[in-house]
């Protein structure tokens, strides 16, 4: 008897620190995305020839490093009313600001359109835009798709001091190249509070640029990166993460050769609300 009732208890503890993991979007939800992200560069040339580094001014190559970049993105994903007959909710993404803090670049779509069906992910199939052309509204659809597939993050269970590791492959076109990146990322639940789970996070990158026939520059890269995470247990939904990246990139074609040194501090906060009716 009192054995039997140690093993309810016991499994009755471990339900309680058992954390379910899967991102989904509610009906009629605003979520605010805020997105900071500063980047150092360092550019060593040490490889190259004579002649190449003749030729390229080094002294600008270090100031541009030095300075680095600052970016900040504030955007709102906001779904509707879920349709009875289809469970598909409307989503849309809208974008307030992005660059720097004291000036925004021009966005070439003011608005990102679709549906979103119940614990999935979304899926875009229009855009408002200013461009006529419907090659480009084809592309930037295709573009936020494959965005928000690939860096989903499967569905996992989880107890605290335990990890669980994925791989995300990533592909972006540039002009008649591809850069294809994958990722490994494991998340170790730290701790359970507040209806909130922490995870420490790691991340190993490899990337390639190559066009074959079309490569002008051919590019790899190798990199990691750390940090933590904090997963909204109720309400499904990555809270907050601050990440720091390091990520080694080196271009051969010779004469020139050169490794690019990119330090990447990132912080993400993503806050939800009801959506207004009407």
């Amino acid at each position: 008897m009192l054995l039997s009732a140690g093993l309810v208890l016991a499994a009755a503890a471990h339900a309680q620190q058992t954390v379910h993991f899967k991102l989904s979007y509610d009906p009629n939800t605003v979520y605010n995305i805020e997105l900071t992200q500063k980047t150092n560069i360092h550019f060593n040339l040490d490889s190259s020839s004579d002649e190449v580094k003749a030729q390229m001014d080094t002294a600008k190559f270090a100031a541009m490093g030095a300075k680095g970049m600052a970016n900040h993105l504030q955007s709102t994903l906001t779904t509707g009313p879920q349709d009875p007959a289809t469970s598909r909710s409307p989503i849309r993404m809208e974008v307030q600001h992005m660059g720097s803090d004291d000036s925004a670049q021009t966005l070439p779509f003011r608005m990102v359109l679709g549906h979103v069906e119940p614990n999935s992910w979304p899926v875009f199939d229009s855009i408002v835009t200013d461009n006529p052309e419907p090659a480009f509204s084809k592309l930037m659809v295709t573009t936020m798709n494959n965005m928000f597939s690939e860096m989903r993050i499967p569905e996992f269970d989880i107890t605290p001091g335990h990890s669980y590791t994925y791989s995300s492959p990533l592909s972006f076109p540039v002009g008649p190249m591809a850069i294809k990146m994958k990722l490994q990322t494991t998340f170790t639940l730290v701790n359970i509070s507040g209806g909130v789970a922490h995870f420490n996070t790691t991340t190993v990158i490899a990337m390639d640029m190559d066009g074959g026939d079309n490569a002008m520059i051919p590019m790899t890269a190798t990199g990691s990166g750390s940090g933590t995470s904090d997963y909204d247990i109720q309400g499904r939904f990555m809270r907050a993460s601050n990440l720091k990246y390091t990520m080694d990139m080196g271009i051969h074609k010779e004469p020139l050769i050169m490794h690019i040194l990119f330090t990447i501090n990132q912080q993400m906060s993503t806050s939800k609300q009801p959506a207004k009716k009407g």
